[in-house]
């Protein structure tokens, strides 16, 4: 081993050569079974010797003379033999080629490759153990009598070897493991699995050798892992479920939390009972449009509404939204009931781009063979899914650089505002992840593959061979096309993605995943590990608990880059809408209107500051989407939502009391809910996480336009007319309207970022909580809410350098607006309790208010903070005036 530092392309370590080649067996994916090549052609003399290899260093191994050859070399003599004992050898020789044959092999590969050290032989992996079985309900297994450890732990193993379950058993550090690897096979899998994470070192910290990387403190722990299931259909062939058919190991490095999973599959063979779910040898295996063919078959064919689009509706009627046709090679309407695919991928720098559509050649580029002349200007991932399209016998592809015209806002607004529609219908995406630009192309379709895509495969024991995989995630999300904001709905949206990434292909869709290593090809492929940590799985909670996929969905979108961050709605408001058809209602700058008192309950993990307006597009103070920081981490916590999300619909209607108004676009005011056309929530929604609900019973004066009842004492408060402020840009009236063409999705109207509404307001004085620590560089700090007798009756987490810039006066009293009933304080904002109010902790629920700090700028108000106060503080307000009942503009 060499302890050079040179990392160039040739110094740096390479994956191992393949140790088992089993290309004289071929797997058609249409079938779950093997096929062979014609033993009767006598072409494969030198069968052994061409499939036989060292797995220890690539040589070839030189079979045994009499038992191996012989039967080869009757092969010369058939000729010469009459037609039924020719027939009768094939008969033989078949047999001695399909099982005899592949058993010496492996056996002679085992030999060669070692028996598994002792360490390792301690796990007693058979083939039984990855393969689980169907058994009478409710039968156990038998189990061996030898007594288990009296203690088990992560060293120590029973006699059954390494134990179903979450258990972990300790392998042990990297560099004993690396030191057996000469002798191990399994041991040598371990460090061969572990090439990119060598390479990465090596290229890192000056100074880095392998045997650096080899010393560090790094233990390999393994655990079994229930695998592949089996969907399971009823009577009418609809999938009613599934079962787990097979295990695999996974190889979790302890000491090094950067490294990614590894898994250990079982390699399939002629004896096996089954193959589903199982790996295979990819050396002779074509990732090409045939295979996706299958793939889309095997979807189509067998998983039924599970995979159809979330919106039906197909915009073909739609001026703006065109297709290319690869067959004609122009731009085009979609015909109707045609289907489409399309592709998502990432720009790169625009300066690179020397082709896309504008207003100057749309209409040259809708003429048959438009697009034939700038074919060469396309990047190369298009011209990949043109070319892949046409291989596949489809017909139309939309691409965002072709089938929107770039120099034209409108064409680009009404195509971005409906990518829920774009994308949700396609029949499948391409999803190009291998580059950093559009110039990478689709690395697996290249012939020959690339040497990205080279095998880890060891004998465990003449019976157990396995191959090492990682996920279909763990390489996107190495991608740089993974880290993009508008990707991140593009894939999400899909009903089925093939992935390209790190010159592999992957496939999935809503029921199942599919890639090169793993045998799936079968209509009662389900869910495997191949599928865990894809976000698409979040879509299945969103009949039942939309919401849940809003929170989850922001929070994963929040991590993405955007190169222009006027997108950073635009490229949200797909899902946005999916998760609003599902909610009822539609999205306010990024926020669900049927649920809008929570929407409002966002917060910042970090500080942040203000984006007022980015290229003419302008974002509230109260939206996530009007403010930026370095990490874009705007989330619902859990702490701020203590004990509403119990039931939110009995909160939002009986916790709740603000009418929200927005100006559209126009000035005029109108509900941000209507509870009208469209508005109407799926019926599968749990009823504890439905939003607003207008009965047509909650009418007249006791209701407000929300179907909230108004207490008796309220209803002489001002809610939903007589409002006197004014916006400079409309300063002559105030006009309340019905709905406006702006919740049209196919309408490029905005409205204007402004709230309009009554509510509390109080004045109250902040104060930095000492209780808490922060270094110098946490910004993010929690203060102290007092009353006009500086005892302490709230909280709130505010931007330390806000309060720095401002020359806060943390005197001088600041204006708070109540917007909701909070139920509790989490310890994490109060861990005392001070006995503001005459009764314990534990009987004291719906005390609070949920309340922002409001500053001014021009008579509106704008969001500073949001924070948690006692109710009964507001009496104790910092100004004379006290509790008010107050209009205001918030922007």
């Amino acid at each position: 081993m060499s302890a050079s530092n040179d990392t160039s392309p040739e110094n740096v370590r390479q994956p191992p050569s393949i140790q088992f080649d089993t290309s004289y067996e071929h797997r058609d994916p249409d079938q779950n079974s093997v096929s062979h090549g014609d033993a009767s052609t006598g072409a494969n003399e030198d069968y052994i010797s061409q499939h036989l290899v060292n797995p220890s260093n690539g040589s070839t191994i030189e079979p045994s003379t009499p038992v191996l050859q012989s039967p080869l070399r009757a092969r010369r003599d058939l000729r010469d033999m009459s037609p039924a004992v020719r027939q009768n050898w094939m008969k033989i020789l078949k047999r001695l080629s399909i099982v005899t044959l592949p058993r010496r092999i492996a056996a002679r590969g085992y030999n060669i490759a070692g028996a598994p050290c002792e360490r390792c032989a301690s796990m007693k992996l058979t083939e039984s153990r990855f393969l689980i079985h169907e058994f009478v309900r409710h039968r156990r297994t038998e189990r061996s009598k030898g007594n288990a450890p009296a203690h088990p732990d992560h060293e120590s193993l029973g006699p059954e070897g390494l134990e179903f379950g979450p258990k972990e058993f300790r392998l042990g550090l990297l560099k004993d493991i690396y030191g057996r690897r000469d002798s191990c096979a399994f041991c040598r899998l371990l460090v061969d699995s572990l090439v990119d994470q060598l390479n990465k070192f090596l290229r890192g910290t000056p100074g880095n050798t392998e045997l650096k990387f080899y010393d560090q403190d790094v233990a390999c722990l393994v655990s079994w892992q229930i695998d592949g299931r089996m969907l399971l259909r009823d009577k009418d062939d609809k999938i009613k479920g599934s079962r787990a058919c097979t295990r695999r190991l996974r190889l979790r490095w302890a000491g090094a939390e950067r490294w990614p999973d590894s898994f250990a599959v079982l390699m399939e063979k002629k004896s096996t009972t089954q193959s589903l779910f199982l790996a295979r040898s990819t050396k002779n295996f074509r990732t090409d449009a045939a295979l996706v063919q299958r793939w889309l078959r095997f979807c189509d064919e067998s998983h039924g509404d599970s995979c159809r689009p979330f919106t039906p509706e197909i915009p073909v009627s739609k001026p703006f939204f065109g297709v290319v046709d690869v067959k004609d090679m122009c731009l085009t309407k979609l015909r109707k009931g045609q289907r489409y695919v399309a592709l998502s991928y990432t720009w790169g720098t625009r300066d690179s781009w020397s082709f896309t559509t504008t207003r100057e050649n749309i209409k040259y580029l809708m003429l048959p063979n438009g697009l034939n002349e700038e074919y060469d200007k396309l990047p190369r991932t298009i011209r990949d899914a043109i070319r892949l399209v046409t291989d596949l016998g489809e017909r139309y592809l939309w691409v965002d650089a072709l089938c929107i015209i770039q120099n034209s806002d409108r064409s680009w607004a009404l195509n971005s505002r409906v990518m829920n529609v774009v994308y949700g219908n396609a029949y499948f995406t391409i999803c190009a992840a291998d580059g950093a630009d559009a110039g990478a192309g689709l690395k697996a379709l290249r012939v020959p593959s690339s040497p990205l895509t080279e095998e880890n495969i060891a004998f465990y024991s003449p019976e157990v061979r396995l191959k090492c995989v990682r996920p279909a995630e763990h390489y996107i999300r190495e991608s740089w096309w993974n880290t993009r904001g508008w990707t991140f709905q593009e894939r999400l949206l899909s009903p089925r993605c093939l992935i390209f990434a790190d010159g592999r292909m992957f496939f999935q869709c809503r029921c199942t995943a599919r890639s090169a290593d793993i045998i799936t090809e079968d209509e009662s492929a389900g869910w495997s590990v191949e599928f865990s940590h894809s976000p698409s799985l979040m879509l299945e909670k969103l009949p039942h608990q939309p919401l849940l996929v809003y929170k989850k969905a922001l929070e994963l979108y929040m991590k993405r880059k955007l190169t222009f961050q006027k997108d950073i709605l635009a490229a949200f408001t797909g899902i946005g809408n999916l998760v609003c058809d599902a909610l009822g209602g539609s999205l306010i700058f990024g926020l669900p209107s049927s649920h809008f008192d929570w929407a409002l309950l966002w917060e910042f993990r970090d500080a942040a500051a203000r984006r007022t307006q980015e290229h003419h597009e302008q974002f509230p103070s109260w939206s996530w989407c009007g403010w930026k920081n370095e990490q874009m981490d705007f989330q619902y916590k859990e702490t701020m939502l203590a004990g509403i999300e119990e039931n939110l619909h009995d909160w939002l209607m009986n916790h709740t009391w603000i009418t929200w108004y927005i100006r559209d676009g126009n000035g005029n005011i109108r509900l941000v809910w209507n509870g009208k056309t469209g508005e109407a929530a799926s019926d599968q929604v749990e009823a504890t996480w439905r939003g607003y609900d207008r009965h047509q019973f909650r009418t007249g004066e006791d209701y407000d336009d929300y179907g909230r009842f108004i207490k008796p004492h309220e209803r002489k408060l001002k809610r939903n007319k007589d409002f006197s402020l004014i916006l400079d840009e409309c300063p002559f009236d105030v006009e309340i309207v019905e709905e406006v063409e702006a919740l049209s999705a196919y309408s490029t109207e905005r409205d204007m970022p402004f709230l309009q509404f009554y509510s509390w307001s109080a004045f109250f004085r902040i104060r930095e909580d000492k209780r808490f620590r922060y270094g110098s560089s946490q910004n993010f700090r929690r203060y102290s809410i007092e009353d006009y007798k500086d005892d302490w009756c709230g909280t709130i987490m505010l931007d330390n350098v806000w309060v720095i810039k401002k020359d806060i006066d943390l005197d001088n009293p600041m204006e708070f607006v109540a917007i909701s009933d909070a139920k509790q304080f989490a310890q994490e904002e109060f861990d005392d309790w001070t006995s503001y109010i005459p009764m314990e902790r534990r009987e004291s629920t719906w005390d609070l208010y949920y309340v922002l700090l409001i500053e001014y700028r021009s008579d509106i108000a704008y969001r500073v903070g949001l924070g948690k106060v006692y109710k009964h503080a507001f009496a104790n307000s910092c100004k004379p005036e006290g509790k008010r009942w107050k209009e205001f503009i918030l922007g």
